[in-house]
């Protein structure tokens, strides 16, 4: 698969996908934060449980833990990675092609975290649909720059591809309809999943019917105890 990444934007993409649209979304609902600390002896975790304290008190990091923040880093991470120049230096580059793939990663990590990890943080209802869904938006319009690009935009991996026999175009075509088609389908049924938790949460707590009160039988006076 990774000779094949070098190859073609096709596998490419599909690599940059895998990572973005399941990898981050099952490391995060994983919550590997919450599990590992239990592994470890009594000293480290109450260890580690001071250190994520303070460190959530530095503003950098208080700025980092705001859905926004997550968006926003999310959305520059995608986009950077993919302008021709940053891209075909990680092509080029093994170094700078693993740095791109960890940005990936945490970048959507970040971002399906505030949605999918257990916890007081965990933002749901409307404002989780329409978070997911801003989320969508920027990768769809870069899908559809590549699909509807009349001229290959990755000079290097364009060279690469017609080096096998391939026409770059296409390439980029299929590449970017699959960040386009697939990846949009992932967000859909990740909306509906919580749109359906919602509905039930809701049906939980607001249910308009009120619970029922069990009837007391009225005591009857027995033989002995009437006048």
């Amino acid at each position: 698969m990774d000779h094949a990444a070098d190859e073609r934007l096709f596998a490419h993409m599909a690599q940059h996908m895998v990572l973005v649209v399941v990898a981050a979304p099952l490391l995060a609902a994983g919550a590997p934060g919450l599990v590992v600390p239990l592994t470890l002896p009594p000293r480290w975790r109450h260890g580690l449980a001071s250190v994520r304290h303070a460190a959530r008190n530095l503003p950098l990091l208080r700025l980092l833990y705001l859905p926004v923040t997550a968006w926003l880093l999310h959305t520059v991470v995608l986009w950077f990675w993919h302008l021709p120049v940053p891209y075909d230096l990680a092509l080029a580059v093994e170094p700078v092609h693993v740095i791109e793939h960890l940005c990936f990663l945490g970048a959507a990590w970040l971002l399906w975290w505030h949605l999918l990890t257990p916890g007081r943080h965990r933002i749901g209802g409307p404002v989780a649909l329409l978070y997911l869904f801003v989320t969508m938006l920027p990768a769809a319009a870069l899908g559809a720059v590549l699909t509807l690009a009349r001229a290959p935009l990755y000079p290097l991996q364009a060279a690469e591809a017609a080096g096998i026999g391939v026409d770059p175009l296409t390439d980029q075509q299929l590449a970017g309809l699959v960040m386009w088609v697939p990846a949009d389908l992932v967000y859909f049924a990740v909306m509906i999943a919580l749109f359906l938790r919602w509905m039930g949460g809701s049906a939980g707590e607001d249910g308009t019917s009120p619970p029922r009160v069990p009837e007391v039988p009225e005591r009857v006076p027995s033989e002995e105890a009437r006048p």
